[in-house]
């Protein structure tokens, strides 16, 4: 059973919300911090079968999770660095 408490597609929706929030801080302002919050949240509204553990997913679901969390580490690093 999931711990999911709102059906999965409201969680694609603020998934990528916060994907498009993201996209205009890093974007738009240079607001790294911001665009590097909004990536985190946007990891909670995992936007895949949560019910599946990461290493059964698909592998190209698990490369996207990876590059997701590599951009947010990126962009958090450009806050400190510029």
């Amino acid at each position: 059973m999931s711990a999911r408490t709102f059906p999965p597609v409201v969680a694609r929706v603020f998934y990528g919300l916060f994907l498009c929030l993201a996209a205009y801080y890093a974007l738009g302002p240079h607001d790294f911090l911001s665009a590097a919050s909004n990536l985190g949240i946007g990891l909670i509204f995992d936007p895949f079968d949560d019910s599946v553990s990461f290493p059964m997913r698909p592998l190209w679901q698990r490369v996207w999770l990876i590059c997701h969390l590599t951009l947010l580490l990126t962009l958090f690093g450009l806050y400190f660095v510029l």
